[in-house]
């Protein structure tokens, strides 16, 4: 299961150890996947000039440092007043924009995500890791038996988009849909949850995964 460049990562994993590995895949839940094309979305548009500057860099690092001289709940609360972040998640921001290098390491990498995540780089094998090797069983059992075995159908890969995500281009996800029809599963989530749903809609998405990863599995 991944999240937004985590989707990301996980197909550049499965990407090198598919092709000579005996780990067997039974799918994954790609989260909001922002797995192409990042730049082009809002965020993306409006994010990637300061990111490649090396002048906000160092502002930001120099504010970083400031606000570390300050109290940490101060901080907390000013991040709760401008972010409207419930207290646990204002703690781990202030964590984070109070250490300097920490922060400085972040910006780098969202800048390069912008640069490396772009067009599709992987295989049919890897957007629909343990479905492309389910429609391999199911065609074998056809042959064997001439009737499908319904307990293996389950496996593969599942993409939840979020409506309106403003790290995903809505050309870009109907591209993807489009081109992956037939293979992996997705969709755009019903329930309107937004991009961050860890911060408020943490249980309420815990409850969908709980149901894919059930299908997924075969078990519901």
């Amino acid at each position: 299961m991944a999240h937004s460049m985590g989707a990301f990562l996980t197909l550049e994993l499965l990407s090198r150890i598919l092709p000579s590995s005996s780990i067997n895949i039974s799918g994954g839940i790609m989260l909001f996947p922002t797995v192409l094309e990042i730049a082009q979305s809002p965020q993306g548009r409006l994010m990637a000039p300061f990111l490649a500057s090396s002048v906000v860099r160092a502002a930001a690092k120099a504010m970083s440092y400031a606000l570390s001289f300050l109290p940490e709940k101060t901080v907390e609360s000013m991040i709760g007043i401008v972010t409207r972040q419930p207290a646990a998640a204002a703690c781990v921001t202030r964590a984070l924009v109070c250490t300097p290098h920490v922060l400085e390491q972040t910006l780098v990498l969202a800048a390069e995500e912008m640069v490396v995540i772009t067009g599709d780089r992987w295989s049919e094998e890897v957007w629909n890791a343990g479905g492309t090797l389910r429609q391999q069983k199911e065609d074998e059992a056809e042959d064997k038996e001439g009737k499908l075995d319904e307990g293996i159908r389950s496996g593969g890969m599942m993409f939840v988009f979020g409506q309106n995500d403003h790290w995903v281009a809505e050309k870009t996800r109907d591209m993807i849909m489009a081109r992956r029809n037939g293979g992996a599963r997705m969709f755009v989530e019903e329930r309107g949850l937004p991009h961050g749903f860890c911060i408020h809609h943490g249980e309420e998405m815990a409850e969908l995964c709980d149901g894919w990863i059930g299908g997924i599995l075969g078990n519901k």
